[in-house]
């Protein structure tokens, strides 16, 4: 019973890997989000601000969010936006970088706005996998400045984690939208004069100063040679350059394209309006703080800087090829796992894996070399290196191969 146990966990690894390559189905994909004014924020200095924004949901209770909730999508999915407005003036859901058509842009000059207590519902089928945003495009300069903005990210057709279909692969994702507060802006709002711009705040994910670090959808760590997908946007007014410090990363996507050839992060500069995709991995273990500057735009001075911490633990991998290019690995089968757990292997070329087993402190309790080929199975009997049983808890299941790095999370139960 045992051994015929262990063979159906092995051909259900299998089964696992073959239908992760089968090709997804486009679906309706519907979202209801309701715009409203009556938001506010309390920066790190204590001082306090009005904001306007979006929410998920229905109905004129509760108070937005910034940024807006990040929407997704599956590349191919017929998605639907039903909005409302809830808000004493007129506002729209610009599609920022999706190729739309002029009645679902959100630009008024070209369509319509959506009037106090009216609704619309936005469509477009969702295009190639990558990074987007959406903003209202009413009186622009305010709007965005107040807090009306978010991100939409297409995810690939099978929704797994890579940067597109047979684009490179991570082990998680943070979205980052800068932008900045200017205080006259802000409280005098209409009345402000919009030809002077003298930003006092400057923004991540709607956080400025320690604010920063403490947000759990901003910073960020990384166990055993992890790879994170940063998707980095800028709805503010000022380019935004990127110093991340001991971390090795790797442009791979522009305004929802992949670059021809991958490219260094440091030193990136992102336009207002602009989106990169960026893979990161750690060089070593402990924390490195990402640095933004952003910019004058006229001479390209720096106005202000903001920091974002990211822990690495569990032993950080030597740089190679992206993770993805030549190594796949199926999620591990059972999980949650009581005895075994079992991996199904794919590989560009056949040869050495090594395999080495973390738990969630990031400590080593388990190394394997084997020999691999197409269709190689792997299995770990929940042991550690010294023969006995692992503690219950969840385990990082790393895979190493020709530069390749693949990270697995498990949970055993013991």
């Amino acid at each position: 019973m045992k051994n015929l146990s262990r063979i159906s966990g092995l051909l259900a690894a299998i089964l696992s890997l073959i239908l992760a390559a089968l090709p997804a189905s486009a679906e309706d994909v519907h979202i209801y989000m309701v715009s409203r004014m009556n938001g506010s924020a309390v920066l790190s200095d204590g001082t306090a601000i009005t904001t306007w924004g979006f929410r998920l949901g229905s109905g004129m209770g509760g108070v937005p969010q910034v940024p807006g909730p990040i929407l997704e999508a599956r590349e191919g999915d017929n998605v639907f936006i039903h909005f409302q407005n809830f808000s004493p003036m007129p506002h729209t859901i610009h599609l920022h970088g999706l190729d739309v058509n002029q009645a679902n842009d959100g630009v008024p000059q070209t369509s319509f706005s959506v009037p106090m207590m009216g609704s619309y519902t936005y469509q477009f089928t969702a295009p190639h996998a990558g990074s987007y945003n959406y903003h209202c495009h009413v009186d622009t300069i305010l709007h965005l400045q107040m807090g009306m903005y978010g991100a939409i990210n297409i995810l690939p057709p099978d929704g797994s984690n890579h940067a597109w279909e047979g684009g490179p692969a991570f082990d998680l994702e943070r979205t980052w939208i800068t932008g900045e507060i200017a205080l006259i802006w802000n409280q005098q709002q209409a009345n402000a004069d919009f030809t002077v711009y003298e930003p006092d705040y400057f923004l991540v994910n709607g956080k400025d100063g320690g604010l920063i670090g403490a947000d759990p959808y901003t910073s960020f760590g990384l166990v055993g040679g992890e790879t994170a997908l940063l998707r980095l946007g800028n709805m503010g007014y000022l380019p935004v350059r990127y110093d991340f410090g001991g971390l090795h990363t790797e442009v791979v996507a522009s305004d929802g394209r992949p670059l021809p050839q991958s490219m260094a992060g440091n030193g990136l500069v992102i336009a207002p309006g602009e989106r990169y995709d960026v893979m990161v991995r750690a060089l070593s273990d402990g924390v490195v703080n990402v640095r933004l500057e952003y910019l004058d735009l006229y001479d390209g001075s720096v106005l202000g800087s903001a920091m974002v911490p990211v822990t690495a633990s569990g032993g950080a991998s030597p740089v190679g090829e992206l993770p993805g290019r030549g190594l796949t690995v199926s999620p591990g089968y059972p999980s949650p796992f009581s005895g075994s757990v079992s991996f199904a292997l794919g590989m560009r070329d056949p040869g050495s894996v090594e395999i080495t087993i973390f738990d969630l402190r990031g400590r080593r309790v388990r190394r394997f070399e084997t020999m691999a080929d197409e269709g190689s199975i792997f299995m770990w009997d929940g042991r550690e290196q010294d023969g006995r049983r692992a503690p219950q808890g969840v385990y990082h299941v790393r895979f190493r191969h020709a530069g390749d790095v693949v990270t697995r999370k498990v949970v055993n139960l013991r």
